[in-house]
């Protein structure tokens, strides 16, 4: 065959799959040709096939419904992979399709999302398909004359001083897809402003966004367990069910952190954590907290002791605890935020406050950020335990202190 028949049956291939994305994903490229890097594959992974089939199936059933669809996955399953393949079954199967990729930060656009693109592009079983469309730094564009401007998507980098680039992505009558790359830490803000291009009649509209659910607040986490979900089609993917994950390093995962903690939640599960980035306590255990002070008829506001600090990563701060006008010794930070080592200094505080223990409890604590240590000093005034002082600890700059029921409190 000539390259114009050979251009000429691809076109008309493309043709077939303008609703059927995971039909593109299996014709586009070599899955399975002996001598390519993907001889030993035989096609995306489950997760990734359901949810293409899924996208067809509703523009099949009507390509004019606006699409929303979230994935929360844990590390490892394929999510920059299924983010390029959507790029280029979308641009490749509409005429004068538009469309925007941005990422919780400008590195990870430059660094990961746009090299993945790059490297399903290099892959492309038909080299027509690399003439019809010019992969850039920043953008890919067909380049058919006149179209340059009105058939491309572009990666953005989100600002939260400049919201309005996510603003007027108005397509009337043709194609619009959005992405959203680690959309757990994109500001609400951004969102917001996204969604107004969601209004042409009689458009194609997809809004996809995927990311690992590292906060457990923002418009990623209400689209799947929040007010949202009900307007989007959503998934939590556990690391363990794909096939190209590191069974091993999870494993371990699972079992130096715990099955339930927030880091194998997170990294593994593709489950929101229970306690928010600058919090020890998970809103879980304050709960119960709360309940069990409501029960014992304790007093609220002189139950309650709390470590607080600025939720800025990378600050060296000084944990000390303070007993009336007496200080102990404090202790250092020395590396990164550990929920254990932190809440296992305060437990020898309270020890050494035998007095004082049974009426004093730890609500919640606020730490730096998730990953620190805290490394105790040794030794702390004996003369301390015949104080029945509420513990005051301080990190660093921010001191909140409260009272023992029926004791004098600090100045």
């Amino acid at each position: 065959m000539t390259p114009d028949q050979v251009r000429r049956e691809v076109i008309a291939d493309l043709g077939r799959f303008t609703h059927d994305p995971l039909g593109f994903v299996l014709w586009a490229f070599p899955w399975g040709v002996q001598g390519t890097s993907l001889e030993s594959e035989d096609g995306p992974d489950t997760w990734q096939r359901e949810q293409l089939k899924a996208l067809g199936d509703d523009l099949q059933v009507d390509p004019f419904k606006v699409i929303q669809d979230a994935t929360a996955s844990g590390h490892g399953i394929g999510k920059s992979s299924q983010v390029s393949w959507l790029i280029l079954w979308a641009i490749m199967t509409h005429e004068d399709t538009r469309g925007v990729v941005t990422a919780n930060t400008e590195g990870q656009l430059r660094t990961k999302t746009w090299p993945e693109l790059s490297k399903w592009y290099s892959l492309l079983q038909f080299d027509c398909l690399r003439e019809m469309f010019v992969l850039e730094a920043t953008s890919i564009h067909s380049t058919e004359a006149g179209h340059e401007r009105t058939w491309r998507i572009d990666a953005i980098p989100w600002s939260e001083r400049n919201t309005e680039a996510f603003a007027g992505l108005h397509n009337a009558g043709k194609r619009v897809i959005l992405l959203f790359d680690e959309a757990s830490s994109i500001i609400d803000a951004i969102w917001d402003t996204a969604s107004g291009g969601l209004t042409d009649a009689g458009t194609e509209i997809m809004w996809l966004a995927y990311g690992n659910p590292t906060r457990n607040t923002g418009r990623f986490h209400q689209a799947i367990v929040g007010r949202f979900r009900n307007q989007w089609r959503h998934r939590m993917i556990d690391g363990r069910n794909v096939k190209r994950t590191n069974k091993d390093l999870l494993a371990k995962w699972v079992e130096t952190y715990g099955e339930d903690s927030d880091f194998v939640r997170v990294r593994v599960k593709g489950q929101f954590p229970r306690a928010s980035s600058a919090q020890f306590e998970d809103h879980g255990s304050t709960s119960r907290f709360r309940a069990s002070i409501k029960r014992r008829r304790i007093s609220w506001t002189s139950s309650k002791a709390f470590i607080n600090a600025a939720s800025v990563s990378g600050v060296t701060g000084r944990l000390s605890a303070k007993y009336g006008c007496l200080s102990g010794k404090p202790a250092q930070c020395v590396g990164s935020p550990d929920h254990d080592r932190t809440i296992g200094w305060i437990g020898k505080v309270q020890e050494g406050m035998r007095t004082c223990v049974s009426r004093t409890r730890l609500l919640s604590s606020q730490a730096l950020a998730p990953g620190w240590g805290w490394r105790p000093c040794s030794g702390w005034p004996k003369k301390v335990r015949r104080l029945p002082w509420s513990i005051c600890v301080k990190i660093g700059w921010n001191l909140q202190r409260q009272a023992c029921p029926k004791q004098p409190g600090p100045s």
